[in-house]
């Protein structure tokens, strides 16, 4: 994949000069890409520590997730402790094990153990950007990766201005995972100020284009469902799931006149969740080939959850016709009162579902 390309080379650069944005639509699978591929990747060479940005409330608490961030990913062990001190307060033996780990990562830190568990580990901790394995004794890359940049209430200048930090002065490779399209569209007549902080802070951004069906594969072919012959009918029609989901063209949402479909794909797993009631209750009436159902609910329901882009607006109010246009698999016969309103509303009745069934099995 030519986003996990990019992102290896930049991790893999020594001393960079700014920050890697990985910007795309929310659902797109950014997140999933950092904590599973790009760790996988680089499993042997560097260690990945992610802070989300969403709900934190001052510049003190961002820099307290990095530490702990920092100390999860270098140590998994310490990063449990962290969360339980009460627990290694009260036991010798993980008092040693804190020591030990504390020498590993920080040799200033040494002998404080009983001081880090009576305050606070991350009192002690001085973040590097490069650490020792305590398992292998391998000298290692930390990526720092803040997410959800979009999603941040703090002070814009002050976010970017720590980030930048971390990366200019601290020389950590950095990098920032958002949907851009939203953060701009966000910020009215603060435009001009982003567009200054970014081009201090980031020297690359890429848009990252999924790869749909690598991923709706692995969703059909990796997740538990709720049964085996559910799971067997989804594997049955995988390609054509791809093919409901992906789009002949894929680019920036915000550059597009056009009404076109978002790729959100954890609106893709609820909603192949959700069927799963519809597809028991068609089992159940001697239903054999539910395939309409599942196409047009399917359709519907990544309108109503991952919305669609207008002009580039995400909205989430779309007409049978606008539906059909972007799901020529969709058939609004199929998609009963009910289904409509379960749906948009969360409101399940299943008595009006079996009337609306027999009726269309007349």
């Amino acid at each position: 994949m030519a986003t996990l390309d990019e992102l290896v080379h930049y991790c893999k650069t020594e001393n960079p000069v700014g920050a890697f944005m990985l910007t795309g639509e929310w659902g797109s699978g950014k997140t999933h890409l950092i904590e599973k591929d790009l760790t996988a990747r680089l499993e042997d060479t560097h260690v990945i520590a992610r802070v989300s940005l969403f709900g934190l409330g001052s510049i003190d608490a961002l820099h307290q997730a990095v530490k702990e961030a920092w100390i999860t990913a270098c140590s998994p062990v310490l990063g449990r402790l962290v969360k339980d001190k009460e627990r290694a307060q009260n036991n010798s033996k993980l008092l040693n094990t804190i020591n030990s780990i504390l020498k590993g990562l920080n040799p200033t830190a040494g002998k404080a153990a009983d001081l880090a568990v009576s305050l606070n580990i991350l009192d002690v901790i001085t973040v590097e950007p490069e650490i020792e394995d305590i398992h292998d004794l391998k000298k290692k890359r930390v990526v720092l990766v803040f997410d959800d940049l979009e999603r941040s209430k703090l002070d814009l200048i002050a976010v970017m201005g720590a980030i930048n930090n971390y990366c200019e002065n601290q020389k950590f490779n950095t990098i920032i995972v958002t949907n851009e399209s939203f953060l701009i569209r966000s910020l009215g007549h603060d435009l001009l100020k982003y567009q200054m902080l970014k081009g201090k802070t980031v020297s690359r951004t890429l848009f990252h284009i999924p790869d749909c069906k690598s991923a709706v594969s692995s969703i059909i072919e990796e997740r538990h469902w709720s049964s085996e012959a559910y799971k067997t009918y989804l594997q049955e029609r995988k390609e054509r799931i791809i093919e409901l989901f992906s789009s002949a063209e894929f680019r920036p949402e915000s550059s597009r006149s056009e009404t076109v479909k978002s790729h959100n794909l954890l609106a893709l797993i609820t909603s192949l969740d959700d069927f799963y009631r519809i597809f028991s209750h068609l089992t159940k009436a001697g239903v054999d080939n539910p395939d309409s159902w599942l196409f047009s609910f399917l359709a519907y329901s990544l309108t109503r959850k991952g919305g669609v882009f207008d002009n580039g607006e995400l909205r989430f109010d779309c007409t049978d016709e606008e539906i059909q246009k972007l799901y020529p698999m969709f058939s609004p016969e199929f998609l009963f009162t009910s289904i409509r309103s379960w749906v948009s509303y969360g409101i399940w009745d299943k008595e009006l579902f079996d009337r609306e069934l027999a009726e269309t099995l007349r």
